[in-house]
């Protein structure tokens, strides 16, 4: 029972660490909706032009010379996630978790505890991935609903920045800043294509908003019906989400099953190692199970990678 006396300290450890880190990002995300709320509430108050007091901006904030090509990632990654923080802030997040982690790491297993401690460091950039995604995939979601609202704007004979500011108004976030900020721009006298031009770069990985970025510009040099084009193209991406839908219904359990065996062997190994700590110790003492540890880990990796595909499906 002693090697279990000397786990308890790692598991005390890591239990209070992963508490830390559910609790600031539970409160994070608390404080981040009700910014949105109130940015919500004021716009609707005030109208689209309160909708960012820095219409002219090229972009998130500017990075530092020395970061580079990351700075410039950086910058595109936080403005697709609509967040306020800068690129110097996220790599000294990362610093300070990183840091953190090597420290933490070393003092309870040695060496190799501080190497994947210094993974920690990639928090940060992992978060701020997961919230341009989501992000992406919120604007994605009401924009059928903003392009209706559009199209009858059109239908009752306003002017397509008109519309625009219209959807500005009565769209939620984030789709709502995105057409506030390209109606200001465009009322104040910039170009219209600068304008969808910006809206394509801050969006860029959304699909669906190139299209429709698309669509106004071709119109606008070919001619032709732009009401009914948005709507056929609200009708389109409606009925895409719908399939999806179905689609995420139908693999839920492919993908519940792949998370379970995913998680499996390591659920299995950590309970052996509180119980029995030596049990599994030939497994990294010995050539042949360094080996076995090494085939094991390629074949999950494999086994979750089958798995995501076969949960997959692609619409014609």
């Amino acid at each position: 029972m002693a090697g279990v006396g000397n786990l308890v300290p790692i598991a005390v450890v890591v239990v209070v660490f992963c508490g830390m880190m559910l609790s600031v990002t539970l409160l994070g995300g608390a404080l981040r909706k009700r910014r949105d709320a109130q940015r919500d509430h004021l716009r609707r108050r005030l109208g689209a032009g309160a909708v960012d007091p820095q219409l002219f901006r090229s972009g998130a904030a500017v990075p530092s010379p020395w970061l580079g090509q990351v700075g410039g990632w950086l910058s595109r990654e936080i403005e697709q996630a609509g967040s306020g923080t800068t690129p110097n802030r996220v790599l000294l997040q990362s610093a300070a978790l990183a840091l953190v982690g090597t420290v933490a790491g070393g003092w309870v297993a040695g060496p190799t505890g501080g190497a994947l401690g210094l993974a920690l460091g990639l928090v940060p950039l992992v978060l701020l991935k997961f919230a341009a995604s989501e992000r992406s995939a919120l604007i994605t979601e009401q924009l059928p609903d903003g392009l209706d609202l559009i199209v009858r704007g059109l239908r009752a004979g306003h002017a397509f920045s008109d519309s625009l500011r219209t959807g500005a108004r009565e769209l939620p976030l984030p789709l709502g800043e995105e057409l506030g900020r390209v109606s200001e721009q465009h009322r104040l006298g910039r170009d219209l294509r600068e304008c969808m031009g910006e809206l394509i770069r801050r969006n860029e990985s959304n699909f669906d908003m190139r299209l429709f970025v698309s669509s106004v510009l071709l119109q606008r040099e070919a001619g032709g019906n732009l009401v009914e084009i948005l709507d056929n193209l609200a009708t389109t991406i409606r009925e895409r989400l719908l399939f999806q839908g179905k689609v995420d219904a139908l693999t839920a359990e492919v993908r519940f099953s792949a998370a379970v065996l995913a998680a499996l062997p390591f659920v299995v190994g950590g309970a052996l190692l509180l119980l029995r700590p030596g049990y599994l110790s030939p497994l990294w003492q010995s050539e042949l199970g360094r080996f076995l540890l090494v085939v094991g880990f390629g074949s999950l990796l494999v086994g979750a990678i089958v798995m995501r595909i076969l949960s997959q499906v692609e619409d014609a």
